[in-house]
């Protein structure tokens, strides 16, 4: 790489230890601003700072590559690797590495009146070859939403010249976060405009779609995640999961009710069940209702237990709806209700639940409040579970073939399905089977079955 930028700034000072990410960026004589280290390897900053040093805007993006990063420890050249004139954003790769950690970034809804600290560089009377590191306030006036995502952010407090491309900081839980980038702002302005975290995110996905850095391309974050979640970075997972995404929230919830990883700590599995489950997230809201009915990271309630299972059971939860309608059927907690237990049964059962076969078969044998007895309709539905290899309703299936319940006795068949629940150590089918062979002898037509 060459570096064809001429800056006159060859050096970074002030307070650099507190924002170790923020370098100064020039393309030329008098240019200056800032640009945020990615990684050791690239850096992020405003396009406009290059497209205006470059003095050729018809240019490609191939010819006008070069600016300088500056540091503490001196100036390294950079090539401008992907540029959105539109949005503003350019992707610096620097000519070596600079040893650096970048900023954790956060995609999280900022209020009006919200108050921000924002930074960037400035230059030093006296010291034409430094750029120092400089910070201000800004208070957050309103959003533009565009498309129906939050892209832009509105600041009063203009940021003079040198803040573009620096980062605006807000704390969330006690931790500082980049909440955007700053895009424009000037002595003549009373307001500064930031580049959301949607678009910088959305940037960084297109042109290094497999890299992730401290929480961005979100998309390869999650994959890892999903795929082995032990082996994640936990502060990339809660940054993703604080902005919002219910799937990660859901997986770091996963994380921390993992009796077996060092992170276990149930009460902050609840705290991110309840995050995802209040967005909808099915799967976080029956495990919810479980850590309610079980008291594991919150207090033993079961109303509110009762509660997030028919929460789950309305997104379509199968195992929700089975253990819905058993609590509904057993009338726990103080509510008893057969007839939404056998509703529930019946849509758990048509997503193939085994257990809510099961129980839905065995209203249908014995009947209850709105679903009359119904033994063909029974007999059927226990084939279908014991067909699945469910010792108990083998041994129903058995039963009504013998005694002739739902169809004529069979007692060959009923022999046969005996035998097989038998076999799996069921004791009332053991001693039905040994009752029909005995019976079967005694007829001259014994089975083989025991």
């Amino acid at each position: 790489m060459r570096n064809e930028a001429v800056s006159q700034y060859t050096r970074l000072v002030g307070n650099t230890a507190t924002y170790p990410f923020l370098v100064g960026v020039s393309a030329g004589i008098h240019m200056f601003g800032s640009a945020i280290l990615l990684d050791p390897q690239y850096a992020l900053t405003c396009n406009h700072l290059g497209a205006q040093s470059a003095d050729l805007p018809d240019r490609t993006l191939d010819d006008m590559v070069f600016v300088s990063i500056i540091t503490p420890q001196g100036p390294i050249g950079a090539r401008v690797r992907a540029a959105d004139s539109e949005i503003d954003l350019a992707l610096l790769e620097l000519e070596r590495p600079f040893p650096a950690q970048g900023p954790s970034f956060i995609d999280s809804p900022l209020q009006a009146g919200s108050v921000l600290m924002a930074a960037g560089v400035q230059i030093i009377t006296g010291h034409a070859e430094c750029l120092a590191v400089a910070e201000t306030k800004l208070k957050c006036t309103n959003t533009n939403d565009v498309n129906g995502k939050t892209l832009d952010i509105q600041f009063e407090g203009g940021a003079r010249p040198g803040y573009s491309g620096g980062p605006v900081i807000l704390c969330h839980h006690g931790l500082a976060h980049c909440a955007g980038i700053i895009r424009w702002g000037g002595t003549w302005s009373y307001s500064s405009n930031v580049i959301g975290v949607a678009r910088i995110q959305a940037f960084l996905d297109e042109h290094l779609p497999l890299r992730s850095f401290s929480g961005l391309t979100r998309a390869a974050v999650k994959k890892a995640a999903i795929s082995n979640t032990a082996k994640m970075d936990l502060r990339q997972m809660e940054i993703l999961a604080r902005s919002g995404d219910q799937d990660m929230q859901f997986q770091l919830a996963l994380a921390y009710a993992d009796p077996g990883s060092p992170c276990h700590n149930p009460e902050t599995a609840v705290h991110w069940l309840l995050s995802a489950a209040d967005q909808g997230n099915a799967e976080s809201a029956f495990r919810l209702a479980w850590a309610y009915r079980r008291g594991e990271g919150i207090l033993h309630n079961e109303l509110e237990a009762l509660r997030w299972f028919r929460k789950a059971a309305k997104m379509g939860h199968p195992g929700a709806q089975t253990v819905l309608g058993l609590m509904l059927l057993e009338g726990r907690p103080g509510e008893k209700n057969q007839n939404e237990a056998a509703r529930m049964f019946e849509l758990a059962a048509r997503q193939g639940d085994m257990e809510a076969q099961y129980q839905f078969a065995m209203l249908q044998l014995e009947g209850c409040e709105g679903m009359p007895r119904n033994e063909f309709k029974a007999l059927e539905a226990f084939r279908q579970v014991a067909e699945a290899g469910r010792p108990d309703a083998q041994f129903q299936l058995a039963y009504m073939l013998a005694h002739g319940l739902g169809l004529p006795p069979d007692p060959v068949e009923a022999l046969r399905w005996a035998g097989e629940a038998a076999a799996q150590g069921h004791h009332a089918a053991q001693d039905l089977a040994r009752e029909l062979n005995s019976d079967l002898r005694a007829s001259g037509a014994a089975g083989d079955s025991t």
